[in-house]
């Protein structure tokens, strides 16, 4: 972290300034199970449409009942082994599907013969599963008309390098990607954003290039609006609500890639950060678990060690080895425990750090205080609740040691149910 000698001017800290092209990554093979989350309960699954016992290909698309919205793609040719409930964050429910992997891959040809059509209905109904979730739902609601697409090729946190490597050696994908969107979605622009210190050399595209600067967290949706685009978007309001939509280079890519060789791509690329620090760029099958990842990049996980999805300002810790590498998963971070810093009880000493970081000039010492209290909807209504865009960088400088992050993540949770409970009364 960065700031001015006399602390007048707010604190930074910079993302990885790429200096030379980076090196391809480690290729870990799948292992003998691989795992899929469906979005879902068990009382939502159909017995008669996938069963343990069931034979899957690679390509093919797992969903719980004929007509579900959610699936995952098999990325293994396989028998399903288990299938079983799991939680994600804020009570998110999946099911659980374990597949046993045989050796050769025998690709389902579905996709291929919906490849002829690059429209939003198919890349909706094929590759929202596939490498960077590329999500179309956007594009395809009437009442919010979406006229940009904004590519974002900043990766989300601090020590990532997945965007940057997908940025710099998918550009045909990329371009490919941006021309499909394009057309299928009729849209006015495309901006593909990437970071000041790039090195690409990006030519003709089909997008408009612009550079954020190489502060964290210029990469977010809502920074990007206001430094790019010369838009703020007021608290409680999305990109989407002034026609805007926003879509990483690995989500794009994967769009390319997939009619260009008319199959879905099911390898992953992510950053590895090992217990010292150590960054390394590694590409597995989607499905992968991260307990086969760890064994292969040799490292070890002891009791009270952490494990993190994402960056460390802003990943998820997670409490299983068994865990998959998921569609959207850049980075996993593994933590030794001598280097974790417990949360406190420590009461906030209004040092005013936490409001000199914040990006977005929210008043975090009162907003805490009434998270903590658990007064959400005075928290939105007086504190700004709303206008957090999630950075993180609160909770890295609190002197106290609570974790805001969490507070405000909670909070905004809490309050979402509160919205929902009193729409359905209403209705």
């Amino acid at each position: 972290m960065k700031q001015s000698f006399i602390r007048f001017s707010r604190p930074w800290m910079h993302y990885d300034r790429v200096r030379e092209l980076p090196k391809p990554p480690e290729t870990i093979p799948m292992g003998a199970e691989a795992v899929f989350w469906i979005p879902g309960d068990l009382s939502d699954l159909d017995a008669d449409w996938l069963k343990v016992g069931d034979k899957v290909r690679t390509g093919q698309k797992l969903t719980l009942h004929p007509d579900a919205g959610g699936y995952a793609l098999s990325s293994v040719t396989g028998r399903v082994q288990r299938i079983e409930k799991r939680m994600g964050d804020y009570g998110r429910s999946y099911v659980q599907v374990t597949v046993a992997v045989e050796p050769v891959d025998r690709w389902d040809e579905a996709f291929s013969a919906a490849a002829d059509t690059p429209d939003l209905a198919t890349i909706a109904e094929w590759l929202a599963c596939a490498p960077g979730a590329p999500d179309v739902s956007v594009f395809m609601n009437a009442e919010q008309p979406i006229q940009r697409l904004v590519v974002n090729g900043v990766d989300q946190d601090l020590m990532i390098r997945t965007r940057n490597y997908t940025l710099q050696t998918e550009m045909a994908s990329i371009t490919e990607g941006i021309r499909i969107l394009k057309e299928a979605a009729g849209l006015e622009e495309v901006v593909l954003v990437v970071p000041r210190d790039s090195l690409q050399n990006f030519g003709h595209i089909g997008a408009k290039p612009a550079a954020v600067a190489s502060h964290y967290p210029a990469g977010h949706p809502h920074l990007i609006m206001k430094s790019v685009l010369g838009r703020v978007v007021p608290e409680g309001t999305t990109p989407e609500q002034f026609g805007v939509a926003f879509m990483g280079v690995e989500a794009v890519a994967s769009v390319g890639k997939a009619f260009r060789k008319r199959r879905p791509p099911l390898q992953k690329t992510l950053t590895l950060v090992r217990k010292d620090e150590a960054r390394l760029l590694v590409s597995t099958r989607l499905g992968t678990p991260i307990r086969h990842v760890f064994a292969a990049a040799g490292i070890t996980v002891a009791d009270r060690d952490r494990i993190i999805f994402g960056g460390p300002l802003t990943g998820s810790a997670m409490y299983s080895e068994d865990q998959p590498v998921l569609p959207d998963t850049d980075a996993i971070i593994v933590q030794d425990s001598a280097g974790v810093y417990r949360p406190s009880d420590n009461p906030c000493i209004n040092c005013g750090e936490c409001v000199r970081i914040c990006p977005v000039n929210v008043p975090v010492n009162m907003l805490v205080r009434f998270l903590e209290a658990g007064q959400y909807e005075e928290a939105a209504e007086q504190y700004d609740l709303l206008s957090c865009i999630d950075c993180g960088l609160c909770s890295f400088v609190c002197a106290s040691r609570i974790p805001i992050g969490q507070f405000i993540r909670l909070g905004k949770h809490e309050l979402e149910l509160i919205h929902s409970a009193e729409e359905e009364v209403h209705d």
